[in-house]
């Protein structure tokens, strides 16, 4: 018996507890029986339009900056101006009941915020509505003509702005290897003039040759040639060992041109010489070239001098 005393007492203290703590946690809202007071009045004597409201408004700043100051509301009041200021204002009616967060009004004439105010006049209250984005929320506001103590409704969190599009990078584009070495067979054709027991001679043949050589770039455009081969030709006597240095310009083009010297050798003699060269790209790892080689000692008789040969480079 004694058990079911305690817990009865209990039980009634909960259920005190609970009514008397009810009121407490329970927010209250101030009524509003009705508007237009000129001592709280924002705009005393009320107006008559939206476009007069504007003007008010743009006239009256500070009057508001007080309001939402004291409300703590959590936009900026620059975007309550803007949005004044750009109309979009519709006509609303409140009936009794309708519940505003705060309500703004003139005290001693500045202006202050009441928080949690009703609506609790006989009839529905007339107003102008506005729609105010900032801060992250939608913000809405009732503004009556009758005293511009403008009240806010409600703020809605605005839905969270969707993430950029990521935008993938555009790879860097990938620089063709760099082939600066190269290994050529080639034609060649000769016209030399040799004196052989005291008569001149002017020897012609043609045969085929491989060269090898290897670009130094020096330059955005320029690179330095050295290169040695050998040719074989239908005379034997005539077969040739060579060696160049020059020249080549027109590197990362599509053509390139060479200028140089060089040694050339056969069974017979052995020659400086001087060579011009041009070609093209076939792709990226074969050029075709043409080259005409002179010999120095005899430049006045190129007719009788010369040495032509073409053939493709392998680049590597």
């Amino acid at each position: 018996m004694k058990l079911a005393r305690v817990i009865c007492r209990s039980l009634l203290a909960g259920g005190l507890f609970a009514v008397v703590a009810a009121p407490v946690f329970a927010q209250e809202y101030g009524e509003i029986h009705r508007l237009g007071n000129p001592a709280t009045a924002v705009c005393p004597g009320g107006l008559s339009s939206a476009s007069e409201l504007q003007a008010f408004v743009a006239g009256n700043r500070t009057v508001f900056e007080q309001i939402f100051s004291d409300a703590g509301w959590a936009g900026s009041v620059d975007d309550f101006f803007a949005a004044i200021a750009a109309g979009g204002m519709a006509t609303a009616s409140y009936t009794p009941g309708q519940r505003f967060e705060w309500m703004g009004q003139t005290k001693d004439k500045q202006g202050i915020a009441r928080r949690y105010r009703v609506w609790a006049g006989r009839d529905s209250m007339r107003a102008l509505e506005i729609s105010v984005e900032s801060g992250g929320a939608s913000h809405r506001f009732a503004i009556p003509l009758v005293c511009c103590n403008v009240s806010l409704i409600s703020s809605t969190p605005l839905p969270a702005p969707a993430p950029a599009p990521v935008v993938q990078a555009e790879p860097e584009p990938v620089p063709p290897p760099v082939r600066n070495s190269f290994i050529a067979p080639f034609f060649v054709k000769e016209w030399i003039d040799r004196k052989i027991d005291g008569v001149l001679v002017r020897e012609h043949t043609r045969g085929v040759g491989l060269q090898a050589g290897h670009l130094i770039p020096i330059s955005e455009h320029g690179s330095l040639l050295m290169r040695a081969g050998f040719a074989v030709t239908e005379q034997s006597d005539l077969n040739a060992v060579f060696a160049d240095l020059g020249y080549e310009g027109g590197r990362g083009g599509n053509g390139f041109y060479g200028v140089g010297i060089g040694v050339w050798h056969d069974d017979l003699d052995t020659f400086t010489t001087v060579y011009l060269n041009g070609g093209a790209h076939i792709s990226d790892r074969m050029r075709w070239f043409l080259e005409a080689r002179f010999l120095v000692d005899e430049l006045d008789d190129l007719e009788g001098n010369r040495i032509l040969s073409t053939g493709i480079q392998m680049m590597f």
